[in-house]
């Protein structure tokens, strides 16, 4: 239960937590963030993080790690040194941390450019990988930034339809346990700062209290608005608008325990779609059906 991840569950998803005017509502989309804080709180606790396993930093040039090595170098012979001597080594160390510097600046502008480059020629490739989760955040001003999420998100009045009335059996802990492991690992993590491993171990350590959750969002038929929320990452277009303002291709990373509630979904909607007789032949797939072909594109998919 709830004792593996150190909470405290204060309803069981049986009793409303908000009774209003407009019909009442089982899930407390507070106790979501609670969840999250504490499944966050219980990774950094305990797990361990190998040294070994770091994974290389996109921008390093050998040119950056002769620097650095010289740089190093230079500050343990100015630690050693006698005072006659102190005084020169403390400078020259001085002009080896200021070349370190200036060969970072320089590998990360050429290392931005590249990836520019490549995202241009493949947006969900390598350097799409890269952006998300470790492009340099001063290459976009905050000013820019506000300026490009209004241009690529207008506000839109959006329109709902409930269904009313729906029926349907609650997810079996098969079905968890299927969706955490389709999630892909080694993905960046959303604003809630959980990576898809975390909530993997969350599955594992407390099913019981994963299958709760999902079990009360599946009968309100609500989707926490936290989950719909974004992490958004702006990687700069080599091509500027007519106006010379800069294009940015927009990047967003949801929260994993969101994609996680997704995959449960996904599953049910594909089951139902192959239980009515699947997809047509003529209809293009986009890669999200099991098994399905390769994307045609729209002159393909004519009839000649």
């Amino acid at each position: 239960m709830t004792e593996a991840l150190g909470m405290t569950l204060l309803n069981t998803g049986h009793s409303p937590t908000f009774v209003g005017s407009g019909g009442t509502f089982i899930v407390d989309l507070a106790f979501i963030d609670d969840m999250s804080r504490t499944i966050g709180d219980a990774a950094r606790r305990y797990l361990k993080k190998i040294a070994n396993n770091r994974k290389p930093i996109f921008w390093w040039t050998d040119e950056v790690g002769n620097a650095r090595q010289r740089c190093n170098a230079a500050r343990r012979r100015a630690g050693r040194a006698r005072d006659d001597r102190k005084t020169e080594l403390w400078r020259i160390y001085k002009d080896e941390r200021k070349t370190l510097k200036k060969e970072i600046k320089k590998a990360k502008a050429e290392a931005w450019q590249r990836l520019i480059e490549d995202i241009e020629h493949d947006p969900w490739g390598k350097g799409c990988r890269i952006a998300i989760g470790r492009a340099p955040r001063q290459q976009v001003s905050e000013r820019e930034r506000w300026r490009a999420a209004r241009e690529l998100s207008p506000v839109r009045h959006s329109h709902v339809r409930h269904a009313g009335g729906l029926r349907t059996d609650l997810f079996s802990y098969e079905e968890i346990q299927a969706a955490a492991a389709r999630m892909r690992m080694g993905k960046a993590a959303g604003p809630d700062g959980l990576g898809p491993e975390i909530v993997r171990a969350a599955v594992a350590a407390s099913p019981e209290t994963i299958s709760g959750l999902v079990n009360d969002l599946l009968k309100s038929q609500k989707f926490p608005e936290q989950w719909k929320r974004a992490r958004l990452a702006l990687i700069p277009k080599a091509k500027k608008s007519p106006d010379k303002l800069p294009k940015y291709r927009p990047i967003c990373v949801l929260d994993s325990l969101g994609k996680f509630y997704e995959q449960l979904i996904l599953a049910r909607l594909l089951d139902e779609l192959e239980a009515k007789g699947g997809l047509s032949d003529s209809q293009m797939y986009s890669g999200w059906s099991s098994g399905a072909p390769p994307a045609r594109t729209a002159e393909g998919s004519c009839v000649p």
